[in-house]
């Protein structure tokens, strides 16, 4: 059971400071609970809510209560959660915590979701503390690795071509497979979706990633949506 969602007056003495206001959601009550002491303590900062699943941060976030919403990436839902606030609320900003930096998917699936900053899993508090404060100015601090990650992903669409539309045609399997893929989907949740083994999984992802002549899933993802918005064509 989480805390009950707080979503005091903006005019709070401690926000009207100029602190920034921090909504923790995770679905372990350890890491929300601590994580949101930790804040408390901090100047220039102020808790005003935790939540332990989307339907809670959504809540929250209509309220208008945060700034900054601090997810735990490993919650179920995570980056569509991301992707959607994203959309809607264009002055929220987003911190992940818990990412697996050292996966070149899962950073770069951060990335796409619509993160303005991310903290790893060997991240300390006041890693949090700096990813809150410079997101909420507009900033992104990011660890060495993961700026090497970002500059081989531009590399990358650089060589293929921005826009450019996959040289080879896909199956219809692997369209499926691919839909999914740039939903942020996991193969473990690819499979679990289709109800396939994950290694028939695997195999379609490596002949997609070699159609598509990049190397990661997240290069595969990019590629993809910027194909079909390219396809799509202007509204209105």
């Amino acid at each position: 059971m989480s805390l009950p969602i707080s979503c005091p007056d903006p005019r709070d003495a401690r926000v009207a400071e100029g602190g920034v206001r921090v909504l923790v959601a995770a679905s372990v009550r350890l890491y929300r609970d601590g994580i949101a002491l930790g804040l408390e303590r901090t100047p220039g900062v102020g808790v005003v809510g935790v939540a332990c699943d989307a339907g809670e941060v959504l809540a929250a976030v209509r309220s208008g209560a945060a700034d900054v919403v601090l997810l735990d990436v490993s919650m179920g839902g995570a980056l569509p959660l991301v992707q959607g606030i994203c959309r809607a609320y264009r002055e929220l900003r987003v911190v992940a915590f818990a990412v697996d930096d050292d996966h070149e998917d899962a950073v770069m699936a951060c990335v796409e979701a619509g993160v303005a900053g991310w903290v790893g899993r060997d991240g300390s508090l006041d890693d949090l503390v700096r990813a809150v404060l410079s997101a909420a100015r507009g900033e992104l601090v990011c660890s060495a690795r993961v700026a090497a990650l970002l500059s081989r992903r531009v590399a990358a669409l650089t060589h293929n071509g921005r826009g450019a539309s996959p040289p080879v045609q896909l199956t219809p399997r692997e369209s499926e497979i691919a839909m999914l893929i740039t939903r942020g989907l996991s193969n473990k949740h690819i499979a679990r979706t289709l109800s396939v083994q994950l290694a028939t999984v695997k195999n379609h992802v490596h002949n997609i990633l070699e159609k598509l002549n990049v190397n990661t899933r997240g290069e595969a993802g990019a590629l993809l949506r910027e194909t079909e918005l390219q396809e799509s064509g202007p509204r209105g």
